[in-house]
């Protein structure tokens, strides 16, 4: 993931600052701010939702996955005001502007992604207490238990006296 987001903000950088040096101007949409609003709105419910969820069910991965989402409400957030500026005002640089912060924002998340890649790879020592870890709610989830099961070596196949019985090894 942090690769992606690290492409992203050498994509994003480079166009923006190629518009920024040679003064080239988006051009105005007003389906697309629309929709860029529309977006940002959905985005950030969205994101709330899954925050929700994530932390009902203790899942670290969907919660990870909020957290994208809330991400790309403000992406599109940040490109909505770039675009209004430009509309609105004619400040053709507030366009470009918006991508070098997007970038930014793309290359902290790559930061975070490899640290949590980098820590979720740790082995953690068991908690004394019987639970397992829990990262999310800094809490314990209790330990499953499950019934003990005799190895698949000692299983023997009804009414015979030995499993491998009737093999010509």
């Amino acid at each position: 993931m942090g690769v992606a987001f690290v492409l992203l903000a050498v994509a994003l950088g480079a166009a923006a600052a190629r518009d920024l040096w040679t003064g080239r101007e988006a051009a105005e949409s007003w389906p697309g701010i629309i929709y860029l609003a529309i977006t940002a709105v959905v985005m950030f419910a969205l994101a709330i939702a899954k925050r929700r969820v994530a932390v009902d069910l203790s899942d670290e991965p969907f919660a990870a996955e909020a957290e994208m989402t809330f991400l790309d409400g403000w992406l599109s957030t940040a490109t909505l005001a770039g675009q209004l500026l430009n509309a609105v005002w004619g400040w053709w640089w507030a366009d470009p502007l918006a991508g070098l912060v997007i970038a930014v924002i793309a290359l902290r998340e790559a930061g975070r992604a490899s640290k949590r890649r980098a820590s979720s790879l740790k082995v953690r020592p068991e908690p004394p207490d019987g639970t397992t870890s829990d990262r999310m709610t800094g809490g314990g989830l209790p330990r499953p238990t499950f019934a003990s099961t005799p190895a698949p070596s000692t299983w023997k196949a009804k009414g015979t006296t030995s499993a491998r019985q009737g093999s010509d090894d």
